[in-house]
């Protein structure tokens, strides 16, 4: 199975700034690092490996892979909601990225990150 290894993610606009994720996998651990531009706070926690079995199941039901390379409603909207994900598995790496239009699943990575840190 080609799992995921890492994600990154940055969220935001240029009015508000940019929110980065980071979450990474090693040595059956994982662990996610939250940084805002608009903020000095930072988020770093690390997870045991039922946690990371969880968070690699529920990843593998994002379906990447059928996801479009560009989500865009309106490709001059520097005040919308822009974002890219950078998914590596293995040595691959696929790019995504919108503004103010996602894939369905990209609400359920958000949740899922919510959750990460909330819980």
């Amino acid at each position: 199975m080609n799992e995921v290894k890492e994600l990154n993610i940055k969220i935001g606009n240029f009015v508000e700034g940019f929110t980065n994720y980071n979450l990474n996998f090693l040595n059956d651990h994982a662990s996610l690092y939250v940084t805002n531009n608009s903020s000095i706070d930072n988020y770093r926690k690390v997870y045991d490996e039922t946690r990371t079995k969880s968070i690699q199941e529920a990843l593998e039901k994002m379906n990447f892979s059928n996801w479009k390379k560009s989500y865009f409603k309106d490709e001059v909207n520097v005040d919308g909601k822009h974002w890219s994900l950078a998914v590596k598995k293995g040595f691959d790496i696929q790019e995504y990225n919108g503004v103010d239009d996602y894939p369905i699943e990209f609400e359920q990575l958000i949740q899922l990150l919510d959750d990460l840190m909330n819980k």
